[in-house]
């Protein structure tokens, strides 16, 4: 058997060779998560997703179901909306115990929104769905989640409606009936007046890590067959100075987009080293927002 002894420089990165790239400003913009260079499969999913003849207005997306992942998820759609800012919704007029419905005319609207991407990793019902309150006989109304969504993107972790399954089946309901309707959490206790059902038009990108999807794939076999699916990738592979100035460029938004400092020059080499040792692979750097952090800070 033949034992090669290998130097400390064959087992760690070649930083030498960046150093060029380590001295640049790598410039960002602070609201793009580079989605593009880093998880293009997820960037293509959103792309589907958005557009106008969408094969589904259900997207499934494996990744960790913590607000980092979800906001980063959150950013990357708001990049490719081409239809942010755009009214949508209505107006509830509530006179004594009656309700009426209009066209929103003003985001000043009680159940008005514009167009935009909302998301949760843990809500309760009445955050979901809004709720009818009633005190000393005046009754209000409040929006939920799914209003603020209305026209755009509602993003949720998979672990919130796997708990909570009727909050799912009047998810998918709205979903898939464009409309939304007034109905009392507790049948024990029904509305104390009829409220006008609202058109509701929104998308929905669940995230979950791999036991909550094959569990939500259990549940809702022919669905899950026909969502749009991706995932969000770990790590990026080093095969040229272009994707290290990637990796560099993604570390720089981390940091500054939990308004820490990006690395300076001379950080580089070390924390690419601290990367290598992490993965455990020479050549392969990881995009994981938490261990980004940790270095940063």
């Amino acid at each position: 058997m033949t034992i090669t002894k290998l130097a400390w420089r064959d087992l760690v990165p070649d930083t030498d060779s960046y150093q060029e790239i380590f001295a640049q400003p790598h410039l960002i913009d602070e609201n793009d998560p580079l989605f593009s260079d880093t998880q293009p499969r997820l960037q293509f999913a959103l792309e589907q997703l958005l557009h106008t003849r969408a094969s589904s207005s259900f997207m499934l997306a494996k990744a960790p179901e913590e607000s980092e992942y979800l906001n980063l998820i959150a950013d990357a759609a708001r990049t490719l909306q081409s239809d942010a800012g755009q009214l949508v919704g209505g107006h509830y007029e509530v006179s004594g115990h009656t309700i009426r419905l209009r066209h929103a005319v003003s985001a000043d609207d009680n159940f008005a929104t514009l167009t935009q991407v909302v998301a949760a990793d843990w809500v309760e019902a009445e955050q979901l769905f809004g709720c009818l309150r009633q005190f000393n006989g005046d009754i209000t109304l409040q929006p939920g989640l799914v209003h603020q969504a209305n026209g755009g993107i509602l993003i949720i972790s998979l672990r919130t409606l796997l708990a909570q399954p009727l909050l799912w089946m009047r998810l998918k309901n709205i979903v898939n009936r464009e409309r939304f309707d007034w109905v009392a959490f507790d049948e024990s206790r029904p509305l104390p007046v009829s409220v006008p059902s609202m058109p509701l038009k929104l998308k929905v990108i669940l995230v979950g890590e791999r036991e909550s999807l094959a569990d939500f794939q259990e549940m809702e076999p022919e669905l899950s067959e026909q969502a749009i699916y991706s995932e969000f990738e770990d790590t990026l592979q080093i095969v040229d100075a272009e994707s290290v100035s990637q990796w560099c460029r993604w570390v720089t938004f981390t940091a500054r987009h939990n308004h820490l400092p990006a690395p300076g020059a001379d950080a580089w080499p070390v924390l690419i080293r601290e990367a290598a040792r992490y993965t455990g692979e020479q050549e392969t750097l990881p995009l994981s927002p938490q261990w980004i952090l940790r270095q940063c800070q």
